[in-house]
């Protein structure tokens, strides 16, 4: 029989083995676990992260509460540029390109504006409606820059290797 951690919250506890025994740790490994929790928070996460460790006495010995928080920086990465998800227990690596965009795109690093729409060209835009925009904008007709279509969509924002996005559809589609 062993004493556990008990409590409608889950804890996680490094000192407690998978059944919520109390193993407890000496002053020295939690030296060294510290040690190491520290590097790997700030060498092999990308962006690093700060997490916080709390030692708690028991008459088993130490045991280090780990806490990380949330993080305004979502997602982080490892080394390789992988992204993991705590699932249950577990964790999984994120694969699927429909996961990554979102996760992306709830840390406010991709816009839904600026996703490129699938199915439309560049031939599908309205380039009349286009040059009338380009000109009132900045007083310069499109064939005045000299700059191919292409690469002046990419340049506003509009479209990403000939693909418009949902931006330049929206605004400039032939059938919006």
């Amino acid at each position: 029989m062993c004493t556990g951690i008990t409590g409608s919250a889950q804890v996680n506890g490094i000192g407690v083995d998978d059944t919520g025994c109390i193993t407890g740790l000496s002053p020295e490994r939690v030296s060294s676990l510290n040690q190491l929790l520290s590097n790997v928070a700030s060498q092999n996460v990308r962006p690093p992260i700060n997490p916080l460790s709390q030692n708690v006495a028991t008459e088993h010995g130490l045991v280090m509460v780990v806490e990380v928080s949330h993080g305004n920086n979502k997602p982080y990465m490892d080394l390789q540029g992988r992204i993991w998800v705590k699932s249950g227990a577990d964790k999984r690596q994120v694969t699927a390109r429909e996961e990554m965009q979102r996760l992306f795109q709830e840390s406010g690093l991709v816009y839904a504006d600026e996703v490129p729409i699938g199915s439309g060209g560049l031939d599908d835009l309205d380039l009349t409606a286009f040059g009338e925009y380009f000109a009132r904008r900045y007083r310069k007709s499109v064939s005045a820059v000299n700059v191919p279509l292409a690469k002046l969509l990419n340049n506003l924002n509009l479209a990403k290797d000939g693909v418009p996005n949902l931006t330049g559809w929206l605004l400039f589609s032939r059938y919006p």
